[in-house]
């Protein structure tokens, strides 16, 4: 927000006797990992042999929606007859991350989404 800063020596105001007006930004707090969030049709199913595709969005530890990149997110894929895969992870620049992958059979799939060593 905004602060009015009036500056005084003893009781004598310092300049033209007009406040200052300072902005404060928020803190640029890093993602915490449980705060992120994932969602999209990837999570839920999808065909295969065919790209399936889920969203993170990146929050801080203060609950604030990550306004810009350059978290390191991990997504694990796990399957039938020991299938295991990274799905790519592309970083859109504003605190949001679109993770695909295709998974090679049919059968259940387990997802895992990672903020470097920690799932979300």
């Amino acid at each position: 927000g905004g602060y009015a800063i009036a500056v005084h020596h003893v009781s004598t105001p310092i300049g033209s006797g007009e406040p200052y007006v300072a902005y404060i930004e928020e803190a640029d707090l890093p993602a915490d990992a449980g705060h992120c969030t994932a969602e999209g049709p990837g999570l839920h199913g999808g065909k295969e042999g065919e790209l399936s595709m889920f969203t993170i969005t990146a929050f801080d530890a203060a609950g604030r929606q990550r306004r810009r990149g350059g978290d390191k997110f991990m997504v694990y894929v796990s399957g039938p007859s020991e299938t295991r895969i990274y799905g790519d992870v592309e970083d859109n620049g504003d605190g949001t991350y679109l993770c695909t992958y295709t998974p090679p059979l049919a059968g259940g799939y387990a997802i895992a989404v990672h903020l470097a060593d920690t799932p979300i």
